[in-house]
């Protein structure tokens, strides 16, 4: 499959401010920011579904770029390419980030945890068949479709949301010469694992990445095994 880009997301959602949006803020974030991240205020949208100011942190590393967003009682990190990021490197670059938050910034434990892959993929033929057929009966004669499967699964004795998406429709292009933007026909295939919702107990340490190592593993092999498949 010919990959647009992929972008590995991991979330923890904590019951108590995690950090404001002020300058007093910026300057607890200091040490992070002097890794080479580059602030700014931005939107987030918090629990209840509303928009709220909120700091983010970017850096931008060869072909990878890395977000950090401090919402009001969220962490959001996101990471992007043009290609799948090998797992060591990925893992690498996610706990690095764990750990400069967790040397800088005091908030508790999250009382949930997600880590979500979008992976945007360029629209063929041969694509479409192979994707329709697995899961769709007749041809694959639509121009646009959807797919959605959501099941319950154990990772180190927590119940997981497991959630695969496949859609085919449009999606913007941005040409970075003329600054304009074009629809493309595209695959978007989402893979979900995020705790429950049903507890909300305050467990998941920022400075333990064992069960965000194993949840990221788990969407890996997802999204490999629907892109390789």
């Amino acid at each position: 499959m010919d990959i647009v880009g992929i972008s590995y997301i991991v979330n923890f959602f904590i019951n108590n401010e995690v950090i404001g949006s002020d300058s007093e803020a910026l300057m607890k974030l200091m040490p992070i920011i002097q890794k080479g991240f580059m602030p700014s205020i931005g939107d987030a949208i918090n629990n209840e579904g509303e928009r709220e100011k909120a700091i983010q942190l970017k850096k931008e590393d060869d072909d990878i770029s890395s977000t950090v967003t401090f919402a009001r009682k969220a962490i959001l990190i996101q990471i992007t390419s043009e290609k799948l990021i090998n797992n060591n490197l990925l893992i690498e670059k996610i706990k690095e980030i764990l750990t400069a938050i967790n040397e800088n910034i005091s908030f508790g434990k999250a009382n949930r945890i997600s880590s979500i892959i979008n992976t945007i993929v360029n629209y063929n033929t041969e694509v479409e068949n192979k994707l329709y057929t697995r899961y769709f009966n007749g041809d694959a004669d639509c121009f646009e479709w959807s797919l959605r499967k959501a099941k319950r699964i154990n990772i180190k004795g927590e119940e997981v949301n497991s959630i695969t998406s496949i859609e085919r429709g449009k999606a913007k292009k941005s040409n970075h010469l003329s600054g304009k933007t074009s629809d493309i026909d595209v695959f978007l295939i989402t893979c979900d694992s995020n705790t429950i919702i049903e507890n909300n107990n305050e467990r998941f340490s920022i400075d333990d990445n064992s069960i965000i190592s194993d949840l990221v593993k788990e969407t890996e092999i997802r999204t490999k095994a629907i892109i390789n498949g």
